[in-house]
């Protein structure tokens, strides 16, 4: 405040000294132009002498040049005259003269005319025209006399004008620095008051500073996660008691040293990288796996954030890291038991369908057994038939590569494969999941339609589980149908592609679920099934959701039931998905 009222001072005083300069130079600038304003005058007035003169010069000696100077200051003098109104500080009465002046001036040009004209014409000098040329004269004399009078008072007055403004303002100029002196003395006083309040709350805020970094380092070091500063190269600069207990190390062994040397080999390279975009100003978080100092491996989840010191540059990266170790441990024991779970879920849907698969084997088998016979005939016939033998032993190939193909099918579901996803095309897995039913859908008398979209469309994911889930909304939707006649039957399968989903869509024409069994139906052991089980829509929608999709009824009337698959159409894992974004956050 004492700063903005010396301000508000300097600035007023200021004004005011400019003030006094423009007042000051406004006099002194009148004056100045009201003193050659008389000698202008003269000057005009000794013009106006010369052309009378001139113009009784060339009547009384009829010298041309003298007619011809008269007759160029009739042409010039009141460009003259108006000259002289422009540069001369002339108030309102000295103009009102002055103009009497022009008239009187004005008359001499119009008499001297009038003269030399009636003297080219006779050769002799008219009285009259000479009279009143001589009263015009007088007439202009007695006129610019009184101008003369007006603008040497004028000028006086201005002079005296200009003593007294330059008196007052010397007056002025002296009170005003006083004024100045005792208001900047008083001011640097209540300054220097001031400035010592300041040294006072500089002290306490530096206490409070202190004090402020003593609970901070404690929050810090009481913070049951690991906190770490690194800076550009990767070197600790701080970092936590927790975090020490991750490294199994103490302070003076890891302060100073890089921190990507813990960091196995695998998650090194995306660390740095992590690291490095933290350093441009950017936020993110990544998991990873450290080998501590004294061997144990562990694994991390961290978010790193960049930290800067009064400018848009980086200079360190403050990391915020959990040990996820045992997290990692009952996430593994709870996949082997879902793993399991879908597995036993698989054999009972394979035991539904046992009948179905082992007549579906029959029949393969028994047109090979009876191609076979034939083959054994036309070998012992005389001459041999080549063609034909080639012909029923393709025959043969193929129901035998038939039925293979339908005990492989069942094989993989009822292996329990290991759970590493891997891309997967959706159509293929609906093909092959269609051929494992065809015996099923048949002995039901299902008709099937499939409205696959044009493109290959391909999802990253556990390609058992995947089947499982597409198996199980087969089967269900047959069994759906049991309840209507024959014709009514029909099984639809429809696929769709977003920008970033793939969409899956079985519809079937049975009685359709009853509204408020729509969510309940993917409830562990809900089934309306009377030999039912209630976990094969529980275990598919677990297993979609393991994939990072949704498994939902989308619709459901007297008229079927259509459930929809939503699965993110990427080629990237679920994981990878996750820290991809999370770098860019």
């Amino acid at each position: 405040m004492l700063i903005i009222s010396f301000a508000g001072l300097l600035l007023l005083a200021s004004t005011y000294c400019v003030h006094l300069f423009l007042r000051v130079d406004s006099a002194t600038r009148t004056n100045n132009r009201r003193v050659p304003s008389v000698g202008r005058l003269v000057d005009l007035r000794s013009r106006t002498h010369d052309a009378v003169q001139e113009c009784f010069a060339y009547v009384i000696s009829g010298d041309e040049a003298e007619k011809r100077d008269f007759e160029s200051w009739t042409a010039d003098y009141e460009q003259i005259s108006q000259s002289f109104i422009h540069q001369s500080a002339l108030d309102e009465a000295s103009r009102v003269q002055f103009d009497r002046v022009l008239k009187h001036q004005r008359h001499i040009a119009d008499s001297g005319k009038r003269l030399i004209d009636g003297y080219d014409q006779t050769g002799v000098v008219d009285p009259i025209d000479f009279h009143a040329l001589e009263h015009d004269v007088d007439q202009f004399g007695q006129a610019i006399s009184v101008l003369q009078n007006q603008l040497e008072i004028d000028l006086a007055k201005s002079q005296l004008d200009t003593a007294l403004v330059w008196n007052r303002t010397r007056t002025e100029s002296i009170v005003l620095g006083v004024v100045f002196a005792v208001l900047s003395s008083t001011l640097l006083v209540l300054l220097l008051r001031r400035f010592h309040a300041y040294d006072q709350l500089r002290d306490e805020a530096m206490t409070s500073i202190l004090e402020s970094n003593r609970r901070f380092r404690l929050i810090f070091d009481s913070e049951p996660q690991c906190v770490k500063l690194v800076d550009r190269e990767g070197r600790l600069v701080d970092i936590n008691p927790a975090g020490l207990g991750m490294l199994q190390a103490d302070r003076e062994e890891v302060l100073g040293e890089c921190i990507f040397d813990v960091i196995v080999d695998e998650d090194r390279e995306r660390f740095v990288k992590a690291t490095q975009a933290v350093l441009r100003g950017e936020s993110n978080s990544l998991e990873f796996e450290i080998v501590g100092l004294k061997g144990q491996h562990r694994f991390m989840t961290t978010r790193q954030v960049p930290i800067r010191y009064g400018s848009d540059e980086s200079l360190h990266v403050l990391s915020i890291t959990e040990d996820i170790t045992e997290k990692r441990r009952i996430e593994k024991q709870l996949k082997d038991h879902r793993d399991k779970l879908a597995h036993a879920s698989r054999v009972n849907l394979l035991g539904e369908l046992v009948s179905s698969i082992a007549h579906e084997l029959n029949q393969p088998l028994s047109a090979a057994t009876n191609y076979a016979f034939v083959l054994e005939k036309l070998a012992s016939e005389t001459p041999v038939q080549t063609a034909a033998i080639r012909e029923h032993a393709g025959q043969v190939r193929g129901q035998a590569q038939r039925a293979a193909e339908i005990v492989r099918g069942v094989r993989r579901l009822l292996k329990p494969s290991p759970g590493d996803n891997q891309p997967t095309n959706i159509h293929q897995l609906i093909e092959s999941s269609l051929g494992i039913m065809g015996p099923d859908l048949r002995a039901h008398g299902v008709d099937l339609h499939t409205h696959l979209h044009a493109e290959s469309l391909t999802v990253f994911g556990h390609q058992v589980q995947l089947q499982q889930v597409l198996m199980n909304l087969f089967q269900n939707a047959i069994q759906a149908m049991d309840q209507v006649e024959r014709p009514r039957r029909t099984l639809t399968i429809r696929t769709a592609s977003t920008p970033d989903h793939i969409e899956i869509r079985v519809e079937d024409t049975g009685n359709g679920i009853e509204s408020d069994d729509t969510q309940d139906v993917f409830r562990t052991f809900f089934t309306t099934k009377a030999e039912g089980m209630g976990m094969g829509l529980a275990i598919a929608r677990s297993i979609v959701e393991a994939h990072q999709g949704s498994l939902v009824v989308e619709q459901s009337t007297s008229r079927g039931t259509v459930f929809l698959v939503v699965l993110p159409l990427s080629g990237e894992s679920a994981d990878e998905c996750c820290e991809s974004k999370s770098l860019h956050c």
